[in-house]
């Protein structure tokens, strides 16, 4: 893992990583879908929040985003 520890934000993130890891873990154990799927719901999540981050971050620098692309 790369995240700077310095920073707060990554600690929070470490500790959603882990938790994601050990459920992933869980889910293959006990053959359970609702696991998995309880992951992907939460890395969608997490996928989109820094697309709006990385998009909001853009439009600050550049005044805009072309074509909403990422």
């Amino acid at each position: 893992m790369t995240l700077n520890m310095d920073v707060p934000m990554s600690k929070n993130l470490q500790l959603l990583y882990d938790y994601m890891y050990r459920q992933l873990i869980s889910a293959n154990v006990k053959s359970d879908k609702a696991i998995l799927e309880e992951v992907e719901e939460m890395v969608v999540e997490l996928r989109d929040t820094w697309k709006q981050a990385i998009q909001l971050n853009r439009q600050q620098q550049h005044g805009s985003v072309q074509g909403g692309q990422v």
